[in-house]
């Protein structure tokens, strides 16, 4: 983990979940971490269960205002930026014909614009150092579940924004990772915004549609976040364009 020590990262979402894993994970291989998120107080239990030199900052990826202002803070405070891992996403399950404003809004401004923001405002301070972006995708885009069209397509459309971003900032050496993780373990706060009794439709159409057997037991964040360290890891003559990790037993679709 040489590689790492000494960089600074960003990371959103990062008081939960695999976000505060990868915050825990690259502050131990002597990263200076930035985690923001929309808590406080869950960006500070993060900082906390670090130590070393972890900077909580308060900001919502869909608010370019707040992006701006939150990445201006990481320069003052860490002299530039070396790898913003866009981690934080919104996961909602919604049938289109019945989803509210709110709900497609949320997903795409969060999912998509959100990553965007964060790239458009960290690349004046990478270009001149390089430097490495991972966006963080789901198995989802490979066999969307129902109910989760929204979130699985805009999983799809990052991807392919950063493919295209790929061969834009190859010349600024920064390498562009896309890590597509499977079902994780572990608490999931987006479960907190579905309205009741959601979570049962969900699952009884996932479970309809033969989703919830062919994507298996879940995975560890601390697995993910691992991968994702190895990936970062690498001398600057590699580079892993899309890492999909899954869980061991997981059914292999043909």
């Amino acid at each position: 983990m040489i590689a790492l020590a000494g960089k600074t990262v960003v990371i959103t979402g990062g008081g939960a979940g695999l976000g505060r894993e990868i915050a825990l994970q690259l502050s131990q291989a002597g990263a200076r971490v930035a985690v923001l998120g929309r808590t406080l107080a869950s960006l500070e239990e993060t900082a906390r269960q670090a130590g070393g030199d972890v900077l909580p900052l308060v900001a919502d990826v869909g608010d370019p205002a707040q992006v701006a202002a939150a990445f201006l803070e990481v320069e003052q405070r860490f002299g530039g930026l070396d790898i913003p891992v866009n981690n934080a996403a919104v996961y909602r399950a919604f049938a289109l014909a019945e989803a509210s404003d709110d709900e497609l809004q949320q997903t795409l401004t969060t999912n998509v614009l959100g990553p965007l923001y964060c790239m458009r405002a960290v690349l004046p301070l990478m270009r001149s150092r390089g430097g490495d972006i991972v966006n963080v995708s789901s198995e989802s885009v490979l066999d969307p579940f129902p109910m989760l069209s929204c979130y699985a397509g805009s999983k799809s459309a990052l991807e392919v924004i950063s493919s295209g971003l790929r061969s834009e900032l190859a010349a600024d050496d920064i390498r562009i990772m896309v890590f597509r993780t499977g079902r994780m373990d572990g608490d999931n706060a987006n479960l907190a915004a579905w309205p009741e009794g959601r979570l049962q439709q969900f699952m009884a159409a996932a479970t309809a549609s033969g989703h919830m057997a062919r994507v298996g037991a879940g995975m560890s964040p601390q697995s993910s976040a691992q991968a994702i360290t190895l990936m970062l890891s690498l001398p600057r003559d590699a580079c892993v364009h899309q890492l999909d990790l899954c869980s061991t037993l997981q059914e292999v679709r043909s």
